[in-house]
């Protein structure tokens, strides 16, 4: 869970409602449903994440699950309703101390700006509805960022996501954003 958090800046709620019906080939759909402002968006499967899902595919017995069974669920994909307990206990073990797991979609936000993404780009990748909600957090970004036109997620942020690669990301400027499918942005 916590490289889909870090790969795709989903609340832990969506990912925990999120179902295998919900991964396609190379994206995972939001359901309106489960997300906080019950608007359906779509996500890119980075292959870091690729990895993770085709991991978690199988019950302990080989047996691919069915649609119905949740991505982040129990080892049989039964829901699970929170993750609190088990990040605690993770971050205690690792000696990492005031780091809670929201803090991974804020990095996530943090990277798309460093590989040039703007304001209103991060605010569609994270699910706000209004960009005012993504400001108090990454209003701090440089007035470049703000001048450039939208972007979307394309194999130069994708590196800059899962490897921090600023370099190679910094040249990710100039791509269109999706637009959200009813939902005002």
């Amino acid at each position: 869970m916590i490289v889909a958090l870090l790969d795709t800046g989903c609340r832990v709620g969506e990912l925990l409602a999120l179902r295998w019906s919900d991964v396609r080939d190379d994206t995972i759909v939001l359901p309106a449903e489960n997300a906080k402002t019950a608007c359906t968006r779509s996500v890119p499967i980075l292959s870091r994440l690729r990895a993770v899902l085709d991991s978690r595919r199988a019950d302990p017995a080989g047996q691919a699950f069915g649609t119905d069974r949740f991505v982040f669920g129990n080892e049989v994909g039964e829901r699970i309703n929170r993750v609190r307990h088990a990040w605690d206990n993770a971050c205690r073990r690792a000696g990492i101390e005031d780091l809670n797991i929201h803090d991974l979609r804020r990095e996530f936000g943090s990277r798309l700006l460093e590989a040039g993404a703007g304001l209103h780009d991060v605010s569609y990748w994270l699910g706000h509805t209004n960009v005012a909600t993504t400001s108090p957090t990454f209003g701090r970004a440089s007035s470049a960022c703000a001048a450039r036109p939208p972007c979307s997620r394309d194999r130069r942020v994708d590196n800059q996501l899962t490897n921090g690669d600023s370099e190679e990301a910094s040249e990710a400027g100039g791509l269109t954003a999706p637009t959200p499918s009813g939902c005002l942005m």
